[in-house]
This record gives structure tokens, sequence and C-alpha cells, in this order.
């Protein structure tokens, strides 16, 4: 986390430190005098925030020009939905393309996929992953959308 993360965390941090029997004065003796172990909490502290806000995650997408990857993350798997269009104009990162792209879903320039993945390693740890792959926490709405539009056309 930056600094700026950590000042905004504050309340957290002490409440954290609080866990560990640390107060205010011996995390002042231990910045000046122990370095390294201000790290160790920083980077204990800074995991335990992620954790915490990876399990709270419900979608992710990772869009460019021509794809788009949104993911439904639940606790034992994840689904995904892949919208591929290969009309060279239509740009879905913008509004314009992406209804496009919903008013074109049966044409041959626009491909679907699915799939559903077994979680089966440490869920947050998964998600991560993701994330450092180029993927954005997101609402579920997109997601929604597109698996309202798969669950009708498999009946």
């Amino acid at each position: 986390m930056t600094k700026e993360q950590f000042e905004e965390l504050h309340e957290e941090f002490a409440e954290f430190l609080a866990s560990q029997s640390i107060d205010i004065k011996q995390w002042e003796t231990i910045k000046m005098e122990q370095p390294e172990l201000v790290e160790e909490e920083l980077d204990l502290f800074s995991d335990m925030i992620w954790e915490k806000t990876l399990s709270k995650v419900t979608h992710l997408e990772n869009i460019s020009k021509h794809q788009l990857f949104l993911f439904a993350c639940q606790d034992t798997f994840i689904k995904l939905r892949v919208v591929q269009c290969h009309d060279p104009e239509i740009d879905m990162t913008t509004a314009a393309g992406w209804e496009w792209v919903l008013k074109n879903l049966h044409s041959d320039k626009v491909n679907l996929l699915t799939s559903k993945k077994l979680i089966k390693q440490d869920r947050e740890q998964q998600l991560f992953k993701l994330i450092q792959q180029g993927c954005q926490v997101v609402p579920p709405a997109r997601y929604e959308q597109l698996d309202h539009f798969f669950k009708k056309t498999k009946k």
C-alpha cells in the first residue's frame, strides 16, 4: 500500500496495532529503533486489508477495444463471460461501442463464450492474480446483463 492509503486507514491500522498488543508509545519506539519490524507490521496490515477487500469482491472485468472478460466470483467457483467483437470500427470500451455489441449479439461479428472454473486454492489469491493480470473490481450490472442473455438463449 502507498503512504496515502495507510494514512486513509489510520483508524484500522491503530486497531491492527492494538490487536498486536502495540500501543502508540510502543509504535513510536519501534519506528525509531526497529525499522525492519515496522516493515513487517506494515506488510501484515497490508495483507490483511487486501484479504478483507478481496473477500467482498463479487465481479471483475478486463476490457479492451475488442474483448471483454467478465467474472462472477463465488465462494467455490468463478463464472466467466467473454465477448469478442470482430468489427474493427467498434470499441467496446466506449458506451456507444458497448451498445452496438448488445444490439448485435447475434451477428457474425460478435462471439460469446462462457466458462466456469472451480476454485482449488485460496479464493482471494486467485482474485488477486486476476487483478494483477489487468482485471478491475466492478459492480455486477454488466455481468448480469450478459448472464441474463445467456440464460435466455439456453432455453
